[in-house]
């Protein structure tokens, strides 16, 4: 059975905005969530120390997920907002997701380049907050910046291709996915002959 793909810049809130709250991560939040978080992540992973300290770069590196009427965090949600030499870093191989670079984080001076999809850590109907985070991205100050993430699990890479991600044109980065903004596509339009021109071809 074949899936839907969908656009991320216009998936569907739908129900989600009724049951579920996102918003940026405190570093308590971080600190009660990273548990359950590191154990489903497995493998190699960022550290707590490390997602403070990207989080503390750009506070919307880490947004939270918990159901509305609900205090308890039940879902976490991370991207690392890119500079140019971060976004250069991702084209040419050299950028490290379990530690990131510090040179590579973008701050909230506007310094944006592109954005890393870091990991997202969901449980239940907590998945169906991700297409409000994707709303927060449609912001003016985000709606061009393109997204990019490694598929490093056959669930990842199911996860970013039902939202539009596709394999970067580079064949040596396998694992990464890129998924270019609709803001930034463009329709190129042939040019108008004029029928003079065409009948003296």
């Amino acid at each position: 059975m074949m899936e839907i793909v969908k656009e991320f810049d216009s998936l569907p809130i739908g129900r989600a905005a009724s049951r579920l709250i996102v918003s940026p991560s405190t570093p308590v939040e971080i600190s009660e969530i990273y548990p359950p978080f590191a154990e489903t992540i497995g493998g190699q992973h960022a550290s707590l120390e490390t997602i403070l300290r990207v989080q503390a770069a750009h506070p919307y590196n880490a947004w939270s997920i918990r159901s509305r009427g609900i205090p308890a965090v039940t879902g976490l949600y991370l991207m690392i907002m890119l500079n140019e030499n971060g976004h250069e870093a991702v084209l040419n191989g050299s950028f490290n997701p379990v530690e990131p670079d510090q040179s590579h984080l973008g701050g909230v001076s506007g310094n944006l380049s592109a954005i890393y999809k870091w990991g997202v850590f969901a449980r239940g109907f907590a998945v169906g907050a991700i297409p409000l985070v994707a709303a927060e991205l449609r912001s003016p100050e985000f709606r061009k910046l393109d997204l990019y993430g490694r598929a490093a699990t056959p669930e990842g890479r199911r996860m970013m291709e039902t939202v539009g991600f596709l394999p970067d044109r580079n064949p040596s980065l396998k694992l990464l996915y890129k998924y270019e903004r609709l803001e930034n596509r463009r329709c190129v339009i042939p040019p108008l002959v004029h029928k003079k021109e065409m009948t003296r071809a």
